[in-house]
């Protein structure tokens, strides 16, 4: 049985928009749960005045608002904003919040390229691959970002990763061959050769395979994820047209932002 939590505390009129992962917050605990699940996420658009107010006028917290104007106001870092607003709800318990302390103490320590790497991977998590790009551009461009082979190696992948499920394949095939390029790892020849056995004809495939000198049992399985691919894809009959094109259009927004 799955475990859910009660609102005890009064939900907004007005929501306060999360920009970072692309949602609206109704209530104190829906904003706990950002904090403690996309932690890397947190950013300026977060540590505002406009969350003191909203929290203050919306959700009827006065003392809550005031502390976290004070932090602001007093230059607090981010850990007196956080902590305010997961003390006023009691949204962990002792062994949770010890468990985000370390997270949280583990993210601090992160060198900014960690950081901006482990920011596009919670955008990836979160359904956001479009935003995630972004930022895995931004790291990979720029001139200053102390990069070693193996790090590059691992934001190409998952910039590969974020490109597949846009369907923007070709994409995915450049940056999975990047990936592999730097480093020859089994993952990333695997997802190289995923990625280009959906943008390639058969034949360039199996070439591509002896090319690389893939031996057998990893050849076999990645013909079975191949199958299991193409058997998630298989389309069912559409009953309502219109409502299928409302949801994936959605779905369209949701993760590009447009």
């Amino acid at each position: 049985m799955s475990l859910c939590r009660l609102c005890r505390i009064k939900r907004a009129n007005t929501p306060f928009y999360l920009n970072t992962i692309g949602v609206n917050a109704y209530s104190l605990e829906e904003l706990c749960y950002y904090i403690v699940n996309y932690p890397i996420l947190l950013d300026e658009t977060f540590y505002c005045s406009e969350l003191a107010v909203w929290v203050r006028e919306e959700l009827g917290l006065p003392g809550l608002g005031r502390s976290l104007e004070r932090a602001m106001e007093e230059e607090l870092d981010a850990t007196a904003f956080v902590e305010a607003i997961l003390r006023e709800d009691n949204y962990l318990d002792a062994a949770m919040a010890r468990a985000f302390s370390a997270t949280w103490v583990k993210q601090s320590r992160l060198s900014a390229e960690s950081r901006l790497k482990k920011k596009g991977d919670a955008l990836v998590k979160c359904g956001k691959p479009s935003a995630a790009i972004n930022v895995y551009e931004s790291l990979l461009q720029n001139p200053e970002a102390q990069l070693s082979d193996e790090m590059k190696a691992s934001v190409y992948h998952n910039k590969g990763v974020a490109a597949i499920r846009l369907l923007e394949y070709r994409q995915a095939l450049a940056d999975l061959e990047k990936a592999w390029s730097l480093s020859h790892s089994g993952d990333n020849l695997r997802a190289y050769l995923l990625a280009y056995a959906l943008c390639k004809p058969r034949a360039q495939y199996e070439e591509e395979i002896k090319r690389l000198g893939v031996d057998p049992k990893t050849a076999e399985l990645i013909e079975q994820e191949l199958r299991e691919a193409a058997e998630n894809v298989a389309y069912p009959p559409i009953p309502d047209k219109e409502a299928y094109l409302a949801s994936i259009t959605s779905d369209y927004h949701r993760q590009t932002g447009v």
